[in-house]
């Protein structure tokens, strides 16, 4: 039996609770209070989003990266100090990089390379940050990234 592998994007949020995210499926997301249960249940997740056809982009999971951003008044830091952003990295069928910021509405981008995509990921977080309704305090805490295999 062949398997389609899915890379899992763990965060915490404030209430110690554990979000999954797969980011090759549109809206692909569950949660648990263990890893073992968040596993289990993006499992079941990901093949109810695997039946609708509209849910599988098709992207390629290239990795996560670390990004400094300047702080601003909502990263609860003063200006000399910057916040971190976990960026999710993927490549679409045009092999152009596309990035995300788990949590932060609107914090995604594009580019040709990995240097022109991170230029365009501090410009969106800087300027998703200029939102007076952006709580960064209500934004989940990066864990790690899991792989798991489905049956295809």
């Amino acid at each position: 039996m062949s398997q389609r592998d899915f890379y899992i994007v763990i965060s915490r949020d404030a209430n110690g609770g554990l979000t999954g995210e797969a980011p090759q499926l549109r809206n692909c997301i569950n949660r648990g209070q263990t890893t073992d249960e968040l596993l289990r249940n993006m499992r079941e997740t990901i093949q109810h989003c695997l039946k609708d056809d509209d849910l599988d982009i098709g992207y390629a999971f290239i990795g996560f990266h670390k990004i400094e951003v300047p702080a601003a008044t909502h990263c609860q830091a003063d200006a000399a100090k910057t916040c971190d952003f976990y960026i999710i990295i993927e490549q679409d069928e045009n092999d152009s990089l596309i990035g995300a910021v788990s949590g932060l509405k609107g914090a995604y981008s594009y580019g040709r390379n990995f240097d022109e995509l991170m230029v365009n990921m501090r410009d969106v977080i800087g300027l998703c940050l200029e939102d007076e309704e952006v709580n960064l305090d209500g934004l989940s805490e990066f864990v790690g990234v899991q792989k798991i295999s489905i049956p295809a």
